[in-house]
């Protein structure tokens, strides 16, 4: 094996003519040929970093972006004691009347302030809870009493912004638990009611699967909960 490995160095043979040279070999030497093949990875020669537009946590300004930063290391070197708390877990019991393979995102069903909404995104990759003016006026919420003006942007993942008409506080209900989100909200045509994002993730310490289709979390009496997801966004609008 280690001949015909050199020979391919020095003669730079391709995958095809090493398989067709080493077909007639021994299983150990094309079980060597298989991890041979199957580890070549290309040599590091760029680093591409993270672009972060701001963060809702630091609003957006350097002083406070730099405080963040050494909250975070901080955090990293002393870390806190935590209590320990139910483990959430993901098992193929969670897959049940789930059609696979599938590439659904993770739509739920639950209730903002009195109402029952549906057709809510969950997003890992958003950094605020969103919902829309349309969804607001089918609520019946008042926005002259209750939306606070803001002349924030928020920035997409191709640069494209988009200028929010404001912020307003409802109350998310979902398995027992009751949480004060603080939306963004923006008038824009979209499927959804409703996005929520990390904010409300990590208020509810809550874990999504997207290949489970339900978010799991602890209730109040330290148990696992979770929330189904739905084909609502299968349906016409």
């Amino acid at each position: 094996m280690r001949d015909i490995l050199l020979q391919r160095k020095k003669s730079k043979l391709s995958d095809e003519d090493l398989r067709q040279k080493l077909k007639s070999g021994t299983s150990a030497t094309r079980a060597d040929l298989r991890k041979s093949l199957t580890d070549k990875r290309p040599s590091v020669f760029r680093r591409v970093n993270v672009i972060l537009g701001g963060s809702p946590v630091c609003n957006s300004s350097v002083k406070a972006i730099k405080e963040y930063q050494r909250k975070a290391v901080s955090a990293h070197r002393w870390p806190a004691k935590r209590e320990v708390e139910t483990p959430i877990a993901f098992s193929e019991l969670d897959l049940t009347d789930i059609d696979h393979p599938h590439n659904d995102p993770l739509i739920v069903e639950l209730q903002i302030d009195t109402c029952e909404v549906s057709r809510v995104l969950v997003d890992t990759g958003s950094s605020v809870d969103l919902i829309f003016r349309q969804t607001l006026i089918k609520m019946l919420v008042d926005l002259k009493e209750h939306q606070k003006p803001s002349s924030r942007a928020l920035t997409g993942f191709n640069g494209s912004s988009t200028t929010l008409l404001g912020t307003i506080r409802l109350n998310v209900f979902v398995g027992g638990v009751s949480k004060l989100i603080k939306f963004s909200v923006i008038d824009t045509v979209t499927q959804y009611n409703a996005i929520l994002g990390t904010p409300w993730l990590h208020s509810m310490k809550a874990v999504p699967s997207t290949y489970h289709q339900c978010v799991k979390f602890s209730t109040k009496e330290g148990k696992s909960s979770r929330s189904l997801g739905t084909n609502d966004w299968l349906e016409v609008c």
